[in-house]
């Protein structure tokens, strides 16, 4: 006894009639449209996999007779095409092959190339353009054919910078198409262009080099220019810069050199802060309360003292000593090397961080310095930096 066929769509064996497409068997009601599920009795088409009924089919318009095409189908362009649309043209004949379009119109590879032939044989042939003159080198003239192709007249053919006849020539520009301008040299000249060129490149890397930002304004500085400030850190600053933040004036001269200026760190970062002054706008300090009460108690005996006669000699006990005078405090007491070097008492006093190596006294100065205030203050910049930071007050 023979095995039964089982239906490809249900998987259950077929008894009676069944349908046999494409080497697989169907019940008549499982062999469907894959998208009504209407049973196909007749004609099918597959798209993406599918079988679908005439009804369930989307069908696509031709390009070139704007009718439905409801057998094959012809795409290109992102278009389609009944086959026999797809056509020459020129020929007529559909298009099997590579094809491109002329003025809009389909056409077939051997139409072209008849095409592209009348057109070259109807345009004469193009001059080449002398790279001296700029005239068309004819082709009964005398012309040299140089770089890249490039065409000279003879009598054109010179150097750049001496204009003598060039039997050899030289480019020192980097040239890559044939379309970039580059001037010729002889021997000679290229070697005082080379020379030259090398020399500016030189002159720019060390003007770039010496270029500084201004810490105040941001324009280009030189480090090495007469008209600025260089500070031990590296910092520059144009003298223009440098001015009162109250009466806009500068401390210095025009053309003025500038070798060493006190404290100009400290009045650098307090020009940057808005708080620069110069000595006639800065504020004045004040006077300590002891200073203040000595003068004011002096002031009061020159107003109450008045001259008394002599009296006769009597009998008395001898006169009390008068008061001590009150000390004068001056305006800012000295401070030891360790008070300087603590932040929680210097701090406390108000004194610059800049110059604390001021507030000693001029014997604690000779001998933490091994110089005078004045001698020190002649020193180099960097040379007192280095000495501040030895004394852990930099």
């Amino acid at each position: 006894m023979t095995e039964r066929k089982r239906c490809a769509g249900c998987s259950k064996e077929i008894v009676g009639r069944g349908l046999c497409v494409e080497g697989s068997y169907y019940h008549p009601d499982c062999f469907c449209c894959d998208k009504c599920k209407s049973p196909l009795s007749g004609k099918f088409h597959k798209q993406d996999g599918q079988r679908i009924c005439e009804g369930c089919k989307a069908y696509s318009y031709c390009e070139g007779c704007r009718r439905k095409i409801e057998g094959k189908e012809t795409h290109s362009e992102g278009r389609a095409w009944h086959p026999e649309c797809f056509k020459c043209s020129q020929c007529d004949l559909p298009i099997m092959g590579s094809f491109c379009r002329i003025a809009g119109e389909l056409t077939c590879a051997k139409c072209r190339d008849k095409a592209t032939l009348k057109k070259n044989a109807k345009e004469p042939a193009e001059l080449a353009t002398c790279r001296g003159c700029k005239k068309p080198v004819k082709e009964d003239e005398s012309s040299i054919l140089a770089d890249k192709r490039d065409m000279f007249h003879e009598a054109c053919f010179k150097c750049t910078k001496c204009a003598k006849p060039l039997n050899s020539y030289v480019i020192l520009d980097e040239r890559k198409f044939s379309y970039q301008d580059c001037p010729y040299f002889c021997d000679p000249c290229a070697s005082f262009v080379r020379a030259a060129f090398a020399a500016e490149a030189k002159a720019a890397e060390e003007a770039a080099a010496e270029a500084v930002a201004c810490v105040a304004c941001g324009g280009a500085c030189g480090a090495k220019c007469e008209d600025s400030l260089q500070l031990v850190d590296g910092r520059v600053l144009h003298l223009s810069c440098f001015k009162c933040c109250n009466c806009n004036l500068s401390p210095f001269a025009p053309g003025e050199k500038v070798l060493q200026l006190p404290l100009l760190r400290s009045k650098v970062d307090a020009l940057l802060r808005g708080e620069y002054h110069c000595t006639t706008c800065a504020p004045k300090p004040p006077m300590s309360q002891g200073y203040v009460k000595a003068q004011a108690d002096n002031d009061e005996e020159s107003q109450t003292a008045q001259p008394v006669a002599p009296a006769a000699p009597q009998a008395q006990d001898p006169p009390a000593p008068a008061p001590a005078a009150p000390a004068v405090v001056p305006l800012a007491e000295p401070m030891t090397l360790e008070e300087l070097q603590n932040p929680d008492i210097w701090k406390a006093r108000g004194i610059d961080a800049a110059s604390r190596e001021q507030m000693l006294s001029d014997v604690d100065f000779q001998s933490a310095f091994g110089v005078s205030k004045e001698d020190f203050g002649k020193l180099p910049a960097w040379k007192r930096a280095q000495k501040k930071r030895e004394l852990k007050l930099f």
